[in-house]
């Protein structure tokens, strides 16, 4: 129930913005609006809004009505138009067709508008009143990466950083320090960071140089085709992979992720891990004598372990709750096949939870970080969009109504950031595919306003009723698909 009234909650809001966005540049522009609707369907709320005119009995009333109707999956505002009774005393020029190509197009325009500021704003909330995330403490970096040549170690917090030579900033998460990262990489810049040293030394700060002027990755999978590149197209796909997958550009830097302890989870019965009696709490301390830092540290040498057959019992020193004194257990990895290689398994979870922090931005600070949010999202999803169209992504990743009230309902249990963020990536995700060129959208009357502007004549009535029409059976048809994705998500079915 939680996440169909949260789900209803967001759909009036991004609607109604979306909505009202086009009922308020309309009226600034002179364009009589008739009727300003929340859903479709039959009404089952109605009211007045707007400039205040006499109605037929004398009273003062709104000269639009508004109204709430049953099928909430949307909204529209109707517009005067030649069509109304030419009988009604009304003032012809505030007729939406009859207004300059610039007021028609703004008006249109509006709408997708209102939902990115609408975005902005619920970023800004976000970051005024703050929110729990991720801290700035690193694991164990991959062998031989620039985070392990750097000296970066398991543990270290990252306290602040900057560009070198800039002045050093404050670090309060995870998620700014790898946007630091990232964008120091795009532009060839090293960083330097002030870091507290690993977990029990955190009086001792160290400071740290993070050379990323001249890193070349191989971000297309393989060594030698990247090395193959020319320059200017290692740049691209630099600068590309670093928008599309930034997580995976991090992990080729050597940063696997914020700390986590090597701490077990459940275990499944029967697995290696409760054969050698080991419980969900234990601490791993060392295997074989060689310290344990982390859980990555920890789920790398199991992987490793199953390399070679036969795999070697090994003694793990492990740390329990309630027992006084380390405990050295006995343990065999069972080994599993992943494509041509073997690797390590004991059948338990590996990784405590992350420590988290409260991070709150000042009022300019929270203007700054959601508009940058709102760029980055913003990206994304024409990203998303291209790769759909292209072909690159299967339409099985779609999802409606069932899947957006899903993420409603968790993202109220979360907390009100969390709804926030929520209202602001479907906000977005409502901008984006409105603007699109498809006949019934947005994008698609600014299509037709396109060529009218080029031509220098509007398209014929006939001609956009016809585009209307195939934009709204391809909108309908991609409607049944998404739900129909859900439906088979719900059942427990692939779609």
């Amino acid at each position: 129930m939680t996440s169909l009234w949260s789900f209803l909650l967001a759909i009036a809001i991004l609607v109604g913005v979306h909505e009202y966005g086009h009922y308020k540049t309309a009226v600034a522009l002179g364009v009589k609006v008739l009727r300003f609707s929340l859903g479709f369907g039959p009404v089952i709320f109605r009211s007045s809004m707007g400039r205040q005119v006499l109605s037929d009995d004398g009273a003062q009333k709104g000269e639009t009505e508004f109204v709430i109707s049953l099928i909430p999956l949307g909204g529209y505002v109707t517009f005067l138009d030649e069509n109304s009774d030419p009988e009604l005393h009304e003032d012809w020029s505030r007729v939406f067709h009859r207004q300059s190509l610039l007021s028609r197009s703004l008006i249109v325009a509006a709408g997708p508008l209102a939902n990115f500021l609408l975005a902005v704003v619920m970023l800004v909330l976000m970051n005024l009143f703050g929110f729990e995330s991720v801290a700035p403490i690193l694991s164990t970096p991959a062998i031989e990466s620039v985070a392990q040549k750097a000296s970066i170690e398991s543990g270290m917090r990252v306290l602040k950083m900057a560009p070198k030579g800039e002045e050093l900033k404050e670090i309060a998460s995870y998620a700014q320090f790898e946007k630091a990262v990232l964008q120091a990489l795009s532009s060839h810049q090293s960083l330097d960071l002030v870091m507290a040293n690993p977990l029990g030394h955190s009086k001792a700060l160290t400071p740290i140089e993070l050379d990323l002027s001249s890193v070349h990755l191989p971000l297309n999978g393989a060594d030698h085709e990247a090395q193959a590149l020319e320059l200017e197209d290692q740049e691209r796909v630099l600068q590309t992979t670093i928008r599309e997958n930034p997580r995976a550009v991090m992990t080729l830097l050597g940063f696997l992720g914020p700390y986590s302890q090597a701490v077990l989870g459940r275990v499944s019965p029967g697995g290696a891990a409760d054969q050698a009696g080991l419980i969900e709490g234990d601490k791993v301390l060392s295997i074989n004598e060689r310290p344990i830092a982390d859980a990555y540290a920890l789920r790398t040498h199991i992987a490793k372990s199953g390399q070679f057959e036969p795999i070697e019992a090994q003694t793990w020193r492990i740390e329990r709750k309630g027992v006084p004194d380390p405990m050295l257990l006995s343990l065999t990895p069972q080994r599993r096949m992943q494509g041509k290689e073997g690797v390590g398994r004991i059948e338990a979870y590996v990784g405590s939870p992350a420590e988290r922090v409260w991070v709150q931005e000042g009022p300019l600070g929270a203007f700054q970080v959601a508009c940058s949010t709102a760029y980055e999202w913003t990206y994304q999803t024409v990203v998303s969009i291209y790769q759909l169209v292209a072909g690159h992504t299967q339409l099985s990743q779609l999802g409606g109504p069932i899947s957006l009230a899903k993420y409603a309902g968790e993202s109220v249990h979360l907390g009100f950031a969390a709804f926030l963020s929520y209202l602001a990536l479907v906000s977005i995700n409502l901008a984006v595919f409105n603007l699109l060129p498809i006949p019934a959208l947005d994008g698609g009357h600014l299509l037709c306003y396109c060529w009218e502007g080029l031509s220098g004549r509007a398209l014929s009535e006939r001609f956009i009723q016809g585009f209307q029409k195939i934009g709204l059976f391809f909108i309908l048809a991609l409607s049944v698909y998404a739900i129909r994705n859900d439906l088979m998500r719900a059942w427990g079915l692939s779609p």
